[in-house]
């Protein structure tokens, strides 16, 4: 990226020499990134472009355990929703998944990291090799700030500038981006069993705020100390015992028992954690998964496979012309789900031609017609966290919005009575999410159910009891109270 002109994509197509095998391994993915499904994705850049070798070679044997784990989460997030990117991307990020791994002890290695990474681990020997600098740890004043106990943010502009309520939102983010800072060093300080080392460098501009000034006044105040001039070493080193001490330290000299006394500012007590926004999803209300499979449906791997080339189908070969669809189809497959059988394939193809050239459908797969609508319904009653999904086809019209979900279920119900309870939930979402929307026009939901080719229309009252009693069920929200 250095010295380039122009913007970094279009220089790195360009570039030759070492570059030329990134730029290919590039190409291919952002070709393929419409097309294939989060882990068959992954896959690719792992395993056909040498990804996994490559990263663990730059990182260390400790990425292994990354990769396995985003492979895993791209499992079951194909478990759960209808495949795509841009999906997985938002459930990775509406996820709170943490990977621990224990650190080896006895390797003869020196450990690098953040003070972030060292929390729940010790050493013999820690140093923390620069305590000097100040402001290094955060960003400055952020762009916007929160009043605080109101719902109200302001944008930052010059501290000189500041009127009463700006000053006190800057004074409350100043004074917890310092709770944080010190809530930092205590965990640096405390993870050393033997020796804590603290090191400075360059000029102290501002000795007090640093943490070597606050370590060095603590430590004037711990107790008898010594000075100990290191051969080498330019200016002399303070050393403190509260034990025994290795008897070859330099210096070595056993010092008088130490008073115990509370030490417990302000800052070292907890402080409640900063709730991340969960995703609540419409396909997850009211339990999982269809209805059994019947005796003579297909095994539930093929099954899955099936309805997920369905959806692929459904999705894409709308935006192509009717006589390209059947080699773009074949195509699709083939790029998106290398490994289905081609028994699995034609059936997959078959159905969703039929479904697509069938007048009744017409106007729900038309050009102005939506496919993979994404829906946000914000849920203030849980603290902001919004309930995110995305309709399989949405049509709408002047008059008429029309929601219709894919189910390529092999039991297909004869009454709406029979309908999965989750999918009822499902779908009563979307209702209550799209007549918020289009409070002008009429809204009605429906399922199509591929492999009989019918669309049931379902009732808004049905849609509404049961979405409401779900989301009772798994949130507490009671919407006859009004609590959205």
């Amino acid at each position: 990226a250095h010295g380039r002109e122009g913007r970094l994509w279009a220089g790195m197509m360009a570039a030759g020499g070492a570059h030329a095998r990134d730029a290919e391994m590039l190409r291919d993915m952002a070709a393929r990134a419409g097309y294939l499904a989060p882990y068959e994705f992954l896959e690719r850049l792992f395993v056909a472009h040498d990804g996994r070798r490559r990263l663990i070679a730059r990182l260390g044997p400790e990425a292994e355990d990354c990769i396995d784990e985003l492979m895993a989460q791209a499992l079951a997030y194909e478990a759960r929703e209808t495949p795509s990117l841009t999906g997985f991307v938002t459930w990775i990020e509406a996820g709170d998944v943490t990977l621990k791994r224990e650190m080896e002890k006895g390797a003869d290695e020196v450990r690098v990291m953040t003070i972030h990474g060292a929390k729940g681990l010790e050493a013999p020997i820690v140093i923390l090799p620069d305590t000097v600098s100040t402001g290094r740890r955060g960003a400055g004043t952020p762009v916007l700030l929160p009043l605080p106990d109101q719902d109200v943010t302001l944008w930052a502009g010059r501290a000189e500038a500041d009127d009463e309520p700006a000053a006190t939102a800057r004074a409350a983010v100043a004074a917890k981006a310092e709770a944080e800072d010190k809530r930092l060093l205590y965990v640096g300080l405390t993870r050393a069993e033997d020796w804590l080392i603290f090191c400075g460098a360059g000029k102290r501009r501002d000795a007090d705020k640093s943490w070597y000034g606050v370590l060095e006044q603590a430590m004037a105040g711990m107790g008898p100390t010594q000075t100990v001039k290191q051969p080498g070493a330019e200016d002399p080193i303070l050393r403190f015992d509260s034990g025994a001490s290795p008897p070859d330290a330099p210096g070595h000299a056993p010092s008088a028992a130490v008073p115990e006394r509370p030490i417990e500012p302000d800052w070292l007590t907890p402080v409640a954690g900063e709730a991340r926004a969960l995703r609540l999803s419409p396909s997850a209300l009211g339990g999982s998964g269809p209805t059994p499979a019947s005796p003579e449906g297909p095994e539930p791997e093929e099954a899955r496979l099936r309805g997920l080339a369905v959806h692929l189908l459904l999705e894409r070969l709308p935006e192509v012309e009717a006589r390209a669809r059947a080699a773009a189809a074949r195509a699709l497959l083939e790029q998106s789900m290398p490994g289905l059988a081609p028994a699995l394939a034609d059936e997959a193809i078959a159905e969703a031609a039929e479904i697509l050239d069938a007048p009744a459908f017409a106007e729900l797969f038309a050009e102005d017609s939506l496919g993979e609508a994404t829906i946000s319904l914000p849920l203030p009653a849980t603290g902001g966290r919004p309930m995110l999904g995305r309709i399989d086809r949405l049509l709408v019209t002047p008059r008429r919005v029309l929601i219709v979900d894919f189910k390529t279920d092999w039991h297909v119900p004869d009454r709406v009575a029979d309908v999965p309870a989750p999918y009822l939930a499902q779908m009563g979402a979307y209702l209550y999410a799209c007549k918020g929307v289009f409070t002008d026009r009429q809204v009605e939901a429906g399922l199509l159910w591929t492999r009989a080719r019918t669309l049931m229309l379902l009732p808004d009252t049905v849609l509404q009891n049961r979405f409401a009693s779900a989301l009772q069920q798994q949130t507490g929200i009671d919407l006859t109270r009004g609590d959205t």
